[in-house]
């Protein structure tokens, strides 16, 4: 198990996994789990941090709800696996530690009709636990 599993493990402990095992292209999936985290992201250090909150996590990646996911639209980038950093925040008991990710976009979910949330999926390739 990887140091990113386990420093999230403090936060699913028992957690069953999301029972989908396979991805839509039928390759198997790294076990997820549903769990809600602050996080804070940005696309280029020129932008301000931005928030959002983790909808599952695995060890490979994570997939969170975002306002702000124009940036992100396939429509205007240019590059499919965009750079992007995120900051997880996990808070347990009084000690809060966050896991500073340097990821790439994997996926994002346009928000549905009348909704201004969206989703971003990123793999996460680096990552630091910063301490606090």
């Amino acid at each position: 198990m990887d140091a990113f599993s386990l420093v999230l493990a403090r936060c699913v402990g028992s957690m069953t996994p999301v029972e989908d095992q396979y991805s839509p292209n039928g390759r198997p999936r790294a076990a997820r789990f549903n769990l809600c985290l602050g996080v804070r992201y940005r696309v280029d250090l020129d932008y301000g941090w931005r928030c959002g909150m983790t909808a599952n996590l695995s060890r490979s990646g994570v997939l969170f709800q975002a306002r702000k996911v124009d940036a992100f639209s396939p429509k205007q980038r240019t590059d499919p696996h965009r750079p992007i950093e995120i900051v997880i925040e996990v808070l347990k008991g009084a000690v809060l530690s966050q896991v500073h990710c340097h990821a790439t976009v994997a996926r994002v979910v346009e928000p549905a009709l009348g909704k201004d949330v969206g989703a971003i999926a990123v793999t996460v390739g680096d990552y630091i636990l910063l301490a606090t």
